[in-house]
């Protein structure tokens, strides 16, 4: 939905931009969330781990994805300048850049990389408790209060060493760890989910103002660090992890198509890049209250397919890109 709102909500002026913000300010959290998704199941030190095995299994599956998709996505924007005959060496120059620094959701993956390097580490700090509490109260001071007021001078000079030892990243990813282990009361629960209720009404109607104010749109709250986006996520993990419940049959297809999760994040860009005749026509047809949320279900269906397609594809190389 973040990328589905991306090309219009940067015009403020624009009629319908209050709803176009309202859906890109409530969405800011599944990236964090995948981060603490991957921290509670890497990290408990009673589950069994083997660096190399881990790294085989893990770190060389996700650089293998990085470098095939980075390629992809390197071709489908090198394409409109081979159509326009540009200078080859400019194709190539644009290419190899676009190849190195991967497409612009592919961020995830290489912070991914990195973690997966200091899991051993993260590792021997989960072993005790408190080491985690004592990390994450260090790390909710340093890169989630600090750092949602980081466009101050001072801050940036004097405090930027502490945010990147607690990057915003390593800490959900202990923080996942945390809320898997850690048995979190019914009444904590309720404190938490009114707190992230609150903070993305926060988010939206503070980017609301802040933009009308400025004259052109503010992202200072849509920072993956800030405090309401970590409020946010968080109540997301535990209402999911606790109160989200699904008759069987419904649940036995939401684990079947998480499968597929991957493979849809790495391909929904090349969908809405193949498809922005028809994302604007839905756009313009319909109000961005209703439309946002229909286009970013027909993304999700068609890169849905997409996925199970390659998968089905019978060369062991697909099954290990996607």
């Amino acid at each position: 939905m973040i990328h589905v709102c991306a090309p219009y909500v940067r015009d403020i002026n624009n009629d319908s931009w209050k709803y176009l913000i309202t859906w890109a300010s409530s969405v800011r959290f599944p990236v964090n969330l995948f981060y603490m998704i991957s921290g509670a199941l890497i990290l408990n030190p009673n589950k069994e781990f083997e660096i190399r095995k881990f790294f085989k299994k893990h770190f060389l599956k996700i650089l293998l994805i990085f470098v095939v998709w980075s390629f992809i996505y390197a071709f489908i924007n090198v394409t409109p300048l081979i159509s326009d005959n540009k200078d080859t060496s400019e194709i190539l120059s644009v290419f190899f850049t676009n190849w190195a620094k991967g497409e612009y959701h592919m961020g995830f993956l290489i912070w991914l990389l990195a973690f997966y390097i200091a899991v051993p580490m993260y590792r021997l700090i989960c072993e005790k408790i408190k080491v985690v509490e004592y990390f994450l109260i260090i790390w909710l001071i340093s890169s989630c209060v600090i750092s949602s007021f980081n466009t101050n001078e001072i801050i940036k000079g004097y405090y930027q060493p502490v945010l990147n030892l607690m990057s915003d990243g390593a800490g959900y990813f202990l923080l996942g760890y945390y809320f898997s282990v850690k048995e979190i009361s019914k009444n904590k629960r309720k404190i938490i989910y009114i707190l992230g209720t609150l903070s993305v009404m926060a988010t939206i109607l503070g980017t609301y103002y802040l933009s009308k104010n400025a004259g052109t749109l503010n992202r200072i709250l849509w920072g993956y660090g800030n405090i309401n986006i970590t409020v946010i996520t968080s109540a997301v993990f535990l209402f999911f992890k606790y109160d989200f419940k699904l008759p069987k049959n419904l649940r036995n297809i939401f684990i079947s198509i998480a499968k597929y999760t991957l493979g849809i994040y790495l391909i929904h860009p090349a969908v809405i890049k193949i498809v922005p005749d028809k994302i604007s026509f839905f756009y313009s047809t319909f109000n961005p209250l209703i439309s946002i949320p229909l286009i970013t279900i027909i993304i999700y269906l068609i890169s849905l397919l997409l996925t199970i397609f390659i998968k089905k594809i019978p060369f062991k190389i697909f099954k290990k890109i996607i």
